[in-house]
């Protein structure tokens, strides 16, 4: 059913107050004039978890090719948010869109990059492991795609795989619907690439001139993903014109499209957004008017209908990007924008109630082009990165949220974070250094992902710890009284509350610690024992439920059924070394099942050296330092992770070759 609503337009003020958060404004690149858009993602998949940039340029501006200035980089984040730059492309004249992400399986992201050359396919670089050494692999990809302006990936059609979704078309050279030399369109790339071989099915979403952005989202909560997009007609006009609609598309059971709604025409939008901005369970859709000099808000009413547009900001010279995430970790969602002829970065914060208030920035980044809200330095709470297309600029505002303690070495007094909710205390043969530790309100988007002996998780409130030792071990106790997302769980049974980590590599929340739990419900709190990796970069913590036992009044011993012994020796080591360990006596069974893995600190499992079922004694197995290749891996630290039954534990251990 193709909808035609009015939209009803409602103004809101903005009344620019001083900016409740603190930032601090790092310079990346300040030489790379025509800069354009940027694209987190771990590159090189670094084991400390460091976050790389990826960019777009157009040095040549309106000129021919010049292939000594680059148009695809990435930046090597070489630790603590200090760069170093890489060119993937130098033949890419005029490169606008660009995406990340690993489409191909092997862990490795991906770069998708489009230029605004009438000639100029969709270009994919494969990341082959290295991709700070040598070139990358250039793949051309359906062409010609001319002014490819945005490129999205995501998991269109839920086979897991990322896919790809992108726009491009020549109408707006030429002033008309129609009147280019290719067909304008969004299209939908299937994603059927093999280990070895990047390859896609074309899939045609609509016709539709010279599309400027679009958003994926499931907007009539059938269980598909649609597509929403805007469009222009002539790039030579900054007057909207008839035909530079915004519309949206619904996704049918045998992946084709059928138009829903025609939101708004003669709008001349450039980039859009879809996020439950009012918590309500439904995707809204920000965009940035461009033509219209407006940002705005439309509201989804629950059946996929937008008929409520709120005008956020106006008179606006001219908006150009957007970007919407809980900024000030407060439970909403907030938006910054990039204003072009302003020169401005600006954040509009939400009071949860869809009354903004507008925070500049800076108001001297000239040409601010694209703007990008992501926690760039992992400490939990959300940085601001943009680039600023006539100075040639990269830069990002570091969030200063979260909080930042230094313990000395030895055995520090106990570090104490928000208001005293979190107490951190560390072992005496702590070297020294920063912990940084953050709560957000926001909601836990992954509440449903539990290991066993996890009966429910917090569906909202979370900590980010993280320790920039080179090495620790550490007690953290957690408050649970007084955070009022956690209270569901606490009426449940408080006897039963514990506190879980996400375990990225496995994507579910386990119990936090190698020691066990122990859960004072007179002081309201719980002790996590032994933490000696879980402090890092993006680490979360939250409360859960687990499935027993229940502790009710004060019980300070650990929440731990049985007691694994395990240890490596030698450790460091050099060649090879022998992991012990006792398989305790099993109350209801001879045999208990074994897995014992070695993992690297970003998480990631490389090698399975025991795997089977033990019966209670003591055991000794030995590793090589070589992956489950059989190939040697470089030096640093590593974990096994052993689990006996339903228990687990861990250690760290140091190959030093």
């Amino acid at each position: 059913m193709k909808r035609f609503l009015i939209a009803l337009v409602l103004p809101l003020s903005l009344w620019a107050q001083n900016d409740p958060l603190t930032w601090q404004k790092h310079v990346v690149l300040d030489t790379l004039i025509g800069i354009k858009k940027l694209a987190i993602a771990n590159l090189d998949l670094d084991a400390n978890r460091d976050m790389d940039i990826a960019l777009t340029a157009n040095p040549e501006s309106n000129g021919s090719e010049d292939s000594t200035l680059a148009n695809v980089l990435w930046l090597k984040n070489t630790g603590d948010e200090i760069f170093e730059a890489h060119v993937i492309d130098y033949k890419l004249a005029g490169a606008r869109g660009l995406a990340v992400g690993d489409l191909n399986g092997d862990g490795w992201p991906e770069v998708a990059a489009g230029s605004r050359s009438d000639s100029s396919p969709l270009m994919i670089y494969k990341n082959d492991s290295t991709p700070d050494v040598g070139t990358w692999q250039r793949i051309a990809v359906q062409g010609p795609a001319p002014n490819h302006y945005e490129i999205l990936m995501v998991d269109l059609d839920q086979d897991g795989r990322l896919d790809i979704v992108d726009g491009f078309g020549d109408d707006a050279n030429f002033g008309s619907a129609n009147s280019g030399i290719v067909i304008d369109s969004i299209r939908f790339l299937k994603n059927t690439s093999s280990l070895n071989q990047l390859s896609f099915q074309h899939k045609l979403i609509v016709q539709t001139s010279s599309p400027s952005a679009m958003a994926v989202a499931d907007y009539d909560r059938d269980g598909l993903q649609d597509v929403a997009g805007l469009s222009w007609i002539n790039y030579a006009s900054l007057i909207p014109a008839a035909g530079e609609n915004f519309k949206w598309w619904a996704q049918q059971t045998d992946t084709t499209f059928l138009e829903m709604q025609e939101i708004i025409d003669s709008y001349g939008g450039n980039d859009l957004q879809a996020a439950d901005m009012n918590d309500d369970g439904y995707p809204d859709l920000v965009a940035a008017g461009y033509k219209a000099r407006t940002l705005d808000l439309w509201l989804n009413d629950g059946t996929g209908t937008f008929a409520t547009r709120l005008t956020i900001d106006q008179n606006l010279a001219y908006p150009r990007h957007v970007s919407v995430q809980d900024v000030d970790s407060d439970g909403d969602m907030d938006i910054a924008l990039t204003i072009d002829l302003e020169n401005k970065i600006v954040w509009y914060e939400n009071d949860g109630l869809l009354n903004f208030t507008r925070h500049v920035l800076d108001s001297a980044f000239t040409y601010a082009y694209f703007v990008h809200i992501f926690d760039l330095d992992g400490d939990g709470d959300q940085d601001v990165i943009g680039t600023a297309q006539d100075a040639g600029v990269l830069a990002w505002w570091e969030n200063g949220q979260a909080e930042e303690l230094i313990a000395a070495a030895g055995a520090p007094d106990t570090l104490r974070f928000n208001q005293n909710q979190l107490l951190i205390k560390y072992d005496p043969s702590f070297p020294g250094g920063m912990t940084s530790a953050h709560f957000n309100h926001g909601k836990n988007p992954d509440s449903l992902q539990m290991a066993a002996g996890i009966e429910r998780v917090a569906g909202a409130g979370l900590y980010t710890i993280v320790s920039h030792a080179a090495f620790y071990s550490a007690t953290a106790v957690f408050k649970y009284d007084s955070i009022a997302e956690w209270q569901s769980l606490r009426n449940i049974d408080e006897g039963r509350l514990r506190i879980c980590y996400w375990n990225d590599s496995l994507a579910i929340w386990q119990l936090a610690g190698n020691g066990g739990q122990a859960v004072d419900t007179t002081k309201n709190e719980i002790s996590v024992l032994d933490i000696s990796a879980e402090f890092h970069k993006y680490a979360q913590f939250t409360l859960c439920l687990s499935t027993g036992p229940s502790i009710v009044g004060n019980d300070p011993a650990p929440l731990v059924p049985v007691k694994i012994e395990h240890r490596a020796y030698p450790n460091p080591f050099n060649s090879q070394t022998w992991i012990h360990f006792t398989v305790p006596q099993a109350a209801q069974a001879r045999l208990q099942n074994v897995r014992l893995s070695i993992y690297n600190l970003l998480g990631q499992q490389v090698k399975t050296i025991y795997e089977g079922y033990l019966p209670a004694g003591a055991y000794r197995f030995l590793w090589n330092g070589n992956n489950h290749r059989n190939r040697a891996i470089s030096s640093g630290w590593y974990f096994y992770r052993l689990s006996v039954g339903a228990e687990v534990v861990q250690g760290k251990i140091l190959l030093i070759r």
